[in-house]
């Protein structure tokens, strides 16, 4: 990403309206016409926070009240104090109603589950942290079926840690609270760049504080 207003010049000359001139790194310039009235701050974003900025997919707090990005065959879901809480029965889903990435995506989120864990899908990519009464996790994706990768206890019932799902190259990795749950090689390429991101679990129940969906 190039780097832009390395070098800002004011041309106000004492006039109330002036041109702000900013000359780039390649040696361009562009120049804007404003009013010295009407600015109260000019701000330098970093290059980081510009990338940061390009990288965010989505950022939900749940601070509005408003499940207006969510939708799924779940009936039992409401927002308390910022925090989304849903009750699963049998797989009913919590799922994000536009389509995001499913390739070099990360999808993190500060949730608590209560006795099955987060299952949930990130378009043909299953996972499963925490099943099975919290004593197995696994994953499944395209053309090849789900399979079981570590057994053993992965998070504290009702306590919320922060999960993250990767799914960068050709790995696909699970952590909560930065432990690897799993951390796998696929072998099967995905079809689609883009599917639906959804949270399930087996007859219980699962809060959510935030989710951040990002590019690596």
């Amino acid at each position: 990403m190039k780097k832009i207003a390395m070098i800002v010049t004011f041309l106000l000359l004492g006039y109330s309206f002036a041109e702000m001139v900013i000359t780039k790194t390649d040696g361009s310039k562009m120049s804007v016409d404003i009013n010295k009235e009407d600015i109260i701050a000019i701000e330098f974003l970093s290059d980081i926070t510009l990338l940061e900025n390009q990288k965010l997919i989505l950022n939900d707090t749940f601070d509005n009240g408003s499940f207006e990005n969510w939708s799924g065959s779940s009936s039992n879901k409401g927002i308390t104090d910022g925090i989304v809480h849903f009750s699963c029965t049998n797989h009913t889903t919590f799922q994000l109603n536009k389509k995001i990435p499913s390739e070099n995506v990360i999808v993190e989120w500060y949730g608590a589950a209560d006795k099955n864990g987060f299952h949930g899908s990130l378009g043909p990519y299953e996972f499963n942290i925490g099943g099975w009464n919290n004593s197995a996790s696994g994953y499944s994706g395209p053309d090849f079926p789900f399979k079981k990768i570590i057994t053993g206890k992965v998070y504290e019932p009702n306590k919320f840690q922060i999960y993250k799902l990767e799914r960068i190259g050709n790995k696909i990795k699970a952590t909560v609270d930065d432990r690897v749950i799993f951390d796998e090689i696929l072998t099967v390429k995905n079809k689609d760049p883009e599917g639906i991101f959804k949270f399930n679990t087996y007859y219980g129940t699962l809060k959510v504080d935030w989710i951040k969906i990002y590019r690596p």
